[in-house]
C-alpha cells in the first residue's frame, strides 16, 4: 500500500475512487537477477513499475546479438507497448539486472474503467507524454552524439548505472561493443585525471 501511495504522488489529480481501482488492479512481484518478466512473443498486459532494483528491455538483432534499448531504475516503468496498445505479442524481453521488487498494474482493468473514471484516462495520457519525451530524447541521444559523447551523458546524468549495471549491457545501451566501451571509459578517465592534475 505504501509503495503504491509513493508511486501515485505525481498524479495528484487522482481521487479515492481512482486510487481504489488502481489498488485492485495492482500486485507486487519479486524477480531474481537475470530473471525475465516477459519475453519476445509473450502477451504482457501490465505496466511494471520498479520499486527496487534495475531492469532492462532488450531485443535480439538480426545477427543474434542482444541490444539493450531501455534501462529502468527505481520509479521508472517497463512493459510491452505492442500488447498494451495493439494486443500483439511483445517484440522485446524484459529482464531483472538486480534482484527486483516490482509493482504490476493490469492495464486491462484500467482500460475497462477509463470511461467511467476520466482521471484514469488522464493518468494514461500523462504516462504516454512521458514515454514520447523519453523516445524523443533517446532518438537524439543516438542521432546527435558520438559514442564517446553518449558515454559522457550517461556518466553525467546517470552515474549510478556505471556501478550497478554490467558493462556488456551498458555497451549495447549506448550502441557500442564491450571492447569499445572499455576503451572509451579508459580514455575519458585519463582525460579527467589530466584535468585534475592541472
Amino acid at each position: 500500500m505504501q509503495e503504491l501511495i509513493e508511486l501515485l504522488k505525481p498524479y495528484d489529480f487522482l481521487g479515492p475512487e481512482e486510487f481504489k481501482i488502481i489498488q485492485e488492479a495492482s500486485s507486487i512481484q519479486h524477480l531474481k537477477a537475470e530473471e525475465h518478466l516477459f519475453k519476445e512473443g509473450d502477451y504482457f498486459y501490465y505496466a511494471c513499475f520498479v520499486l527496487k532494483g534495475v531492469m532492462r528491455a532488450y531485443e535480439i538483432s538480426p545477427i543474434g546479438e542482444e541490444r539493450t534499448i531501455y534501462i529502468a531504475t527505481e520509479g521508472l516503468n517497463i512493459g510491452s507497448l505492442e500488447t498494451k496498445l495493439r494486443h500483439e505479442q511483445s517484440r522485446r524481453f524484459a529482464q531483472a539486472i538486480e534482484d527486483c521488487t516490482i509493482l504490476l498494474l493490469d492495464t486491462r482493468i484500467m482500460h475497462e474503467k477509463e470511461r467511467q473514471y476520466p482521471m484514469l484516462m488522464e493518468m494514461k495520457i500523462v504516462n504516454m507524454e512521458r514515454l514520447l519525451l523519453n523516445l524523443s530524447e533517446r532518438s537524439s541521444f543516438f542521432a546527435l552524439r558520438s559514442p564517446e559523447e553518449r558515454f559522457m551523458v550517461l556518466q553525467e546524468k546517470q552515474p549510478e548505472l556505471l556501478n550497478r549495471i554490467p558493462q556488456k549491457y551498458l555497451a549495447s545501451y549506448i550502441g557500442v561493443s564491450t571492447v569499445s566501451f572499455s576503451r572509451i571509459k579508459a580514455r575519458i578517465q585519463k582525460k579527467e585525471q589530466v584535468k585534475r592534475g592541472n
